[in-house]
């Protein structure tokens, strides 16, 4: 696929497809759309899950009909399973490809329409950069426009295109957001990974450098878990900041019922949503 379409690098995160993440994640996918052909409202979470990560890379209808002419090539080179399958098997890929458009769609009109919203890129400075710990930096974002941007609930993030100097392509990265919305600005935390074989990424890079940012995407949010009397939340490096905004908006909501924070590798402990 992307010997034929090399414009797609600028969109896939090439590091998942050297390790084989991109290619399990699209498979499972499929596996999991076949397994409920009938039962298509179970599919729903999933959908927006996928779709809410597909907008913030700017994913367009056309593309739909790159991925699936090589999906359907490659099951045939695969398993030859002769043309009435694969003729099925593009209906029903089609299916779901116009279901992914259609809620794309009205993702990118909701953050266009609301305070603040923008559709596709807008630029952002650099404000202040901050060491948080060994491994995590935080970042302090402002618009180059300096209008007001749109508010994020807990658990939300926001897509970065990078392309650092000594990267063959631009990349595109997802940082949690990690303090309360303000309508001025955005803050995300960067954690740094060890990787000699790459060039420097953008924990390297200075205030008052410009990034191009699409608008918060919802991952997990905590309005979501509010129904619950108990909830888990795991949690590690960066995504400790997110859940904390998560507990804190719950709390804050006037849910009541207990809660238990798992920190990776550390030991349980417990936090009550209600004050």
């Amino acid at each position: 696929m992307f010997a034929h379409n090399p414009e797609l690098k600028e969109i896939f995160n090439m590091s998942n497809q050297r390790n084989g993440d991109q290619r399990e994640a699209l498979f499972n996918a499929i596996a999991a759309y076949a397994s409920n052909i009938d039962n298509l409202p179970a599919l729903l979470p999933a959908v927006e899950k996928i779709a809410q990560k597909h907008t913030s890379f700017q994913i367009k209808p056309e593309q739909y009909n790159i991925v699936g002419s090589h999906l359907l090539a490659t099951l045939d080179e695969m398993f030859s399973p002769g043309q009435e399958v694969l003729d099925a098997w593009g209906k029903a890929y089609g299916v779901l490809a116009n279901v992914f458009i259609g809620r794309e769609a009205e993702i990118y009109q909701q953050n266009a329409s609301k305070t603040g919203g923008w559709e596709g890129t807008r630029a952002f400075r650099i404000v202040k950069k901050t060491p948080r710990s060994q491994l995590i930096t935080s970042f302090e974002l402002e618009p180059v426009d300096g209008q007001p941007v749109a508010d994020y609930q807990p658990g939300q993030y926001l897509a970065i295109w990078l392309k650092p100097k000594g990267f063959e392509y631009q990349e595109i990265r997802q940082y949690s957001l990690t303090r309360k919305a303000d309508g001025k600005g955005y803050r995300i935390a960067v954690k740094r990974e060890e990787g000699g074989q790459f060039p420097a990424g953008c924990i390297t890079m200075p205030a008052k450098a410009m990034w191009s940012i699409w608008p918060p995407r919802r991952e997990i949010s905590s309005l979501t878990l509010s129904h619950r009397r108990r909830s888990l939340c795991s949690l590690a490096a960066s995504g400790k900041r997110r859940c904390w905004r998560c507990w804190d908006a719950l709390a804050k909501s006037g849910s009541s019922g207990s809660g238990e924070l798992v920190p990776c590798g550390g030991k349980w402990r417990r936090s009550r949503l209600c004050r």
